[in-house]
């Protein structure tokens, strides 16, 4: 799930991947907290992240075979 997530442009890129007890986890959600408020400032809302071609994208994460 968190995949889809990221696939999209809804997670900052690379946060999927750490491990839930891992100090870097910390970093990257006030991170995530900095780039919400930088969008927000911004004027950039979710509707204009989450795009027709950024669900076409998240939708070939999912569709994509699995190396397991």
């Amino acid at each position: 799930m968190a995949s889809l997530s990221e696939a999209p442009g809804v997670l900052l890129p690379g946060t999927v991947i750490i491990p839930a007890v891992h100090a870097e986890r910390l970093r990257a959600a006030e991170a995530t907290g900095a780039a919400a408020m930088n969008l927000l400032r911004a004027g950039i809302r979710i509707g204009d992240i989450i795009t027709e071609k950024s669900i076409e994208n998240a939708i070939r994460v999912l569709r994509r075979p699995s190396c397991y």
